[in-house]
């Protein structure tokens, strides 16, 4: 049994399983509450078939007493011995731990769909690409790139850009195009699987420098801009900004998404910075 909080409710996966194999799963979902996990059990089994073991990802009991008066319930229902564990190890932990993500996972395939509804995408955006510019000056013009999965980052697949366009200038828009440009001719050139998303950091300048760079290679991919003032979503061919509530799910991982591709960028923008001065110092 596992639990997945969000907002003031929460969703309790049950998964059964015999012999390892998984044979049903089972979602719930509550106004949050005290003692949740101890009602849930105590309610479902008093109609279901009972488990001789019950594996929960956290102890919903307050004293040992308490989990084997629970215990005690279940057997007299049962008509046999019934143990309640939570495992800290081993093959049962990673059981825990799966229906941990499942439950997760469901959370976040919500948000999806609510992202590809608002912002009237072709299908849940499970992959996510959001770029970001890094300009301290003329000789620090840097761009990065941030992946999700999922609702997840996934670090592996991050990429820096050193700027080329615009060496000696300060210009987001052609920088922007640039590193837009660059990704995705070595995607198409390498036949990659494109993301489902594209999200950029700035306003609608930025969103149209990418949108050019998509068009000239003639690769169709739904692109978004974040403005950070007003944190308002620019979409191509829209006269003004999307203005969604700053704190539902949706615009939570949006921001999170563009805050991780910032931080980013920020970081090798001062490590590059910081590598000048050393070969200044040196000289």
């Amino acid at each position: 049994i596992a639990l997945h909080e969000e907002n003031n409710s929460v969703r309790v996966t049950l998964f059964s399983i015999k012999k390892g194999v998984i044979l049903g799963k089972k979602e719930f979902r509550f106004e949050s509450q005290e003692d949740l996990v101890e009602q849930f059990v105590t309610q479902y089994y008093a109609t279901q078939r009972i488990p001789e073991e019950i594996l929960v990802g956290n102890e919903f009991w307050k004293e040992e007493s308490e989990r084997e008066a629970i215990e005690g319930y279940l057997a007299r229902l049962k008509g046999g011995r019934v143990v309640i564990h939570c495992p800290q190890r081993g093959e049962k932990l990673a059981l825990v731990r799966m229906a941990e993500k499942n439950a997760q996972f469901r959370s976040y395939e919500k948000v999806l769909e609510e992202m590809q509804e608002k912002l009237l995408l072709p299908s849940p955006p499970r992959v996510i690409e959001c770029f970001d510019i890094s300009n301290l000056g003329y000789d620090y013009i840097v761009g990065a790139m941030t992946q999700w999965v999922d609702g997840k980052p996934n670090k592996s697949a991050y990429r820096r850009f050193e700027i080329h366009s615009t060496i000696g200038k300060n210009d987001d828009f052609t920088s922007m195009r640039e590193v837009v440009l660059r990704r995705y001719t070595r995607l198409r050139d390498e036949k990659e699987k494109m993301p489902d998303l594209i999200i950029i950091d700035g306003g609608l300048g930025q969103l149209n420098a990418a949108l050019g760079a998509l068009r000239d290679l003639g690769v169709v991919i739904p692109i978004v801009s974040l403005a950070k003032k007003e944190e308002e979503i620019y979409r191509p061919g829209e006269e003004g900004p999307l203005r969604f509530e700053k704190n539902t799910e949706m615009m939570l991982l949006i921001r999170r998404i563009r805050d991780s591709v910032h931080d980013f960028v920020l970081s090798y923008n001062r490590k590059k910075r910081q590598m000048r001065m050393k070969e200044e110092f040196k000289s």
